[in-house]
C-alpha cells in the first residue's frame, strides 16, 4: 500500500490516495478492477478521454487486474472539475476528496503528516445534513 493511503477500496469503487514522492504528498487517483475485456476496454475509454493511464498486473503470464490511475496534477485538477459538477454520493468519498484538494493546495509531506488524523472529521456531520437535505 502507498504511504498515506487515504481510501480504502474493496476494488472497482475507486481508491483516493495520497502517496509521498520527494517529500511531497502526491495525489492520485485509481480505479482497481479484475481483468476482463469488459473492464479494460471501459477504463481505456476512461483513460483516453478524460485522463489517466491503463495499468495491468500480471501473475504466472496471466492478466489478473487492469488499473486507471491519474496521478498527473493536471490530470487530477481536470478530473476535481468533472467531480465539482457531479459530486460524489457517499460521505466519505466528499471527506477523501476535500482531503485530497487539501494535499494538492499544500503539498509539503510534513502538513499532510499533520493533518492526516482530520480526514473523517467531518464525516458524521455531514451525514446528518445528507439525511435531511439529499435531492
Amino acid at each position: 500500500m502507498p504511504a498515506g493511503f487515504v481510501g480504502k477500496g474493496k476494488g472497482g469503487d475507486g481508491c483516493i490516495y495520497i502517496v509521498k514522492k520527494n517529500k511531497k504528498a502526491t495525489p492520485r487517483l485509481e480505479i482497481a478492477l479484475k481483468y476482463a475485456p469488459e473492464n479494460e476496454a471501459m477504463l481505456q475509454l476512461i483513460g483516453s478521454r478524460l485522463a489517466g493511464k491503463v495499468y495491468y498486473t500480471k501473475v504466472n503470464g496471466n492478466y489478473t487486474k487492469v488499473r486507471w490511475i491519474a496521478q498527473n496534477k493536471t490530470d487530477i485538477s481536470y478530473i476535481l472539475s468533472i467531480f465539482a459538477k457531479y459530486p460524489f454520493l457517499t460521505c466519505r468519498k466528499i471527506c477523501q476528496l476535500g482531503f485530497l484538494k487539501q494535499a494538492m493546495i499544500n503539498p509539503d509531506w510534513s502538513y499532510y503528516e499533520g493533518i492526516l488524523n482530520t480526514k473523517y472529521q467531518n464525516l458524521e456531520s455531514l451525514s446528518q445534513y445528507y439525511k435531511i437535505n439529499f435531492v
